[in-house]
């Protein structure tokens, strides 16, 4: 029997572990039931209030709080006409994104039924347009040796920010999801920070939890999960350990070090935070 085509929506598994969902309590299977209908309509994780009081669980009861509770804890963002769901392109591709691969398909088809068999089909557009163009020559092959080539540059091309993640997993405590936090590392990176304050905000945390058991901290997809999300809180944290003691009287100032230790007296002057 054929297996009928679906579409589907991603849940992380940290996805009770992190701060928001936490945060919102019972009001989080609201929150899943957006990212469903959000996915199944394809409207790029916005909905109206009137769609997600429809679609709204009975076990949500006041449907107008649970809303405005989502959008108080982060998980939800009010646009006015519509409630977006935070974080939505981290996660899931774009309904343009979507289209694009569905109509690769209706064209796959259309070669493996139709073109490959030399049948026309009245209700397809890519017959038809094939009965109304002249037949093309099929394009010349590649020799082997190009196509391999080919392959192999394609195969050993780095991803993006690839060896920046790596210093950064490397200090990392709790070894988990490496794509999953390798996706998420890329995309705070496309967000404009840089791997520096990345690494700050990483060795914040680290430092904060490190009397911790390992398998009660976060492991680093959930760290970087969202442009707002854990590693922003220690952004404030690493800025404070990063500051250094400076001097007004040895030609140093602002932020940068001092020549001479805070505990040693400079010979022309003292030293100030």
């Amino acid at each position: 029997m054929a297996r009928i085509a679906r579409l589907f929506a991603p849940i992380d598994v940290n996805y009770f572990d992190d701060d928001r969902v936490l945060a919102a309590g019972a009001d989080a299977v609201l929150h899943i039931a957006a990212i469903l209908q959000s996915k199944k309509m394809l409207s790029d994780g916005e909905l109206s209030r009137r769609q997600l009081a429809r679609i709204a669980p009975d076990s949500v009861g006041d449907i107008a709080r649970s809303i405005d509770h989502l959008i108080e804890v982060g998980l939800f963002v009010d646009k006015g006409a519509t409630i977006a769901i935070h974080a939505w392109s981290d996660w899931n591709d774009s309904t343009e994104d979507i289209e694009a691969m569905v109509k690769g398909g209706e064209y796959g088809n259309h070669l493996r039924w139709h073109a490959h068999r030399n049948i026309v089909k009245d209700d397809c557009s890519y017959c038809q347009h094939r009965a109304e163009s002249p037949p093309e020559s099929p394009p010349e092959s590649p020799p082997e040796s190009k196509r391999r080539e080919d392959v192999d540059v394609d195969v050993e091309k780095p991803k993006p920010f690839e060896a920046d993640f790596v210093a950064l997993y490397e200090v990392w405590r709790k070894k988990a999801d490496r794509a999953e936090a390798l996706r998420n590392y890329q995309a705070r990176r496309r967000d404009g920070v840089s791997h520096d304050e990345l690494m700050r905000s990483a060795r914040a945390y680290i430092d904060g939890t490190k009397d911790r058991d390992v398998q009660r901290t976060k492991g680093l997809a959930v760290f970087l999960h969202g442009p707002d999300g854990p590693w922003t809180e220690y952004r404030e944290a690493a800025a404070t350990v990063d500051r250094k003691p400076s001097c007004s009287e040895c030609g140093v100032s602002g932020t940068s070090r001092c020549p001479l230790p805070a505990s040693q007296p400079c010979p022309r002057g003292d030293h100030e935070a």
